[in-house]
């Protein structure tokens, strides 16, 4: 079980740590999504406190400060197609120390080195931590396009790298579970989970190596 996974600020939004990275500075943080980084007033307030929750205990821990976030509908094109909903917090050190024993290097998919249509068919795995479980899916579509943006009132299609199916048609994640990390059967990282639909039970998410660009870190994960 990994131990640090639950993730809040300000008691307000809920979500999950996808994983770890490390800056060129050797500085540490933290990724999520970006809107699980809001305060209660809504927005992204850098300096807000992110506390993680142990789940052998149920006890909650300040880990760190939002540091930065990125939201982009993207751009259409094939090498920035969809939405990015992710964000940074900078770890305490008494954090980094209570878990820099167990970081080692994540790496990236060699499934996102190929033709991104070649992904359609694939079975991507992650762990659950609202529903205390493995879960996996399959890539359905490549490059989707889904929804309308409620909050500015008018039609806006959003954009999505690829979108996730539960194999048995049940629900596959929660509202919490935004920011889960999906991986290939090697455990290599393909995307990091935003949005859901249809009763939870597809997965709008988002390239991880897109992710890790746009923050210019190398992705970092805990290993038991």
């Amino acid at each position: 079980m990994i131990p640090f996974k639950n993730i809040r600020v300000q008691k307000s939004e809920y979500g999950t740590v996808t994983c770890y990275c490390k800056s060129h500075d050797n500085r540490v943080f933290g990724i999520t999504a970006a809107h699980v980084l809001f305060g209660t007033d809504r927005k992204v307030n850098l300096q807000d406190i992110v506390e993680v929750q142990n789940i052998e205990t149920g006890r909650w821990i300040k880990s760190g400060l939002v540091y930065k976030a990125n939201f982009s509908n993207g751009f259409g094109s094939f090498s920035n197609w969809g939405t990015i909903d992710a964000g940074i917090f900078m770890l305490r050190k008494s954090f980094i120390d209570r878990i820099k024993l167990n970081l080692r290097p994540l790496r990236i998919s060699p499934l996102l080195k190929d033709d991104p249509m070649a992904l359609k068919g694939e079975i991507l795995y992650s762990y659950s931590s609202f529903f205390n479980k493995k879960i996996k899916g399959k890539i359905v579509k490549v490059f989707y396009t889904y929804g309308v943006d409620s909050h500015k009132n008018r039609p806006e299609k959003q954009r999505f790298d690829i979108l996730i199916e539960s194999l048995d048609e049940s629900q596959i994640t929660d509202s919490r579970d935004s920011g889960l990390l999906w991986t290939d059967k090697r455990g290599g990282a393909v995307a990091m989970h935003t949005h859901g639909f249809g009763n939870k039970r597809f997965s709008c998410s988002t390239f991880i190596d897109r992710i890790a660009s746009n923050f210019q870190v190398g992705l970092l994960y805990y290993r038991d």
